[in-house]
C-alpha cells in the first residue's frame, strides 16, 4: 500500500474539487454567463453573478461532486498519462452539456 501516494491523491483531488471548482471555476462560469446573457450591456453586474451562484451553490457543486469526485479518483490513480487529457476532456465534454441544460436558460 502506497501511504505517500493516497495522500497525494486525497489532496489533488480536494484542492481540485473543494478549493478550485467553489471558488474560481464557478465564479468565472456565473461572471461569463452573465455577460453573455446580458446582450451586450454596458455594464455587467458581478453581484448579480455571484447572487446566482450562491442561489445555485449546492445543487451546482453536488452534481459536479458526483461526476468529477469519481472522475478525479480515476483519472489521477489508475489512468495512464497518455490517456489523461482525452478522459478528461470526455468527462469535460459531458459536464458541459449538463450546465447547459440545466442552468442554460436561467
Amino acid at each position: 500500500r502506497d501511504a505517500a501516494g493516497l495522500r497525494n491523491l486525497a489532496a489533488q483531488v480536494g484542492i481540485d474539487q473543494f478549493v478550485y471548482h467553489p471558488f474560481c471555476y464557478f465564479p468565472v462560469f456565473y461572471t461569463c454567463k452573465e455577460i453573455i446573457q446580458s446582450g451586450g450591456a454596458r455594464t455587467v453586474s458581478f453581484r448579480d453573478a455571484m447572487n446566482t451562484y450562491a442561489a445555485n451553490a449546492l445543487d451546482d457543486l453536488q452534481a459536479l461532486w458526483r461526476l468529477f469526485i469519481p472522475t478525479s479518483l480515476v483519472q489521477f490513480s489508475v489512468m495512464p498519462m497518455h490517456l489523461r487529457v482525452p478522459f478528461a476532456a470526455s468527462v469535460g465534454f459531458v459536464w458541459c452539456g449538463f450546465l447547459s441544460v440545466t442552468r442554460g436558460a436561467e
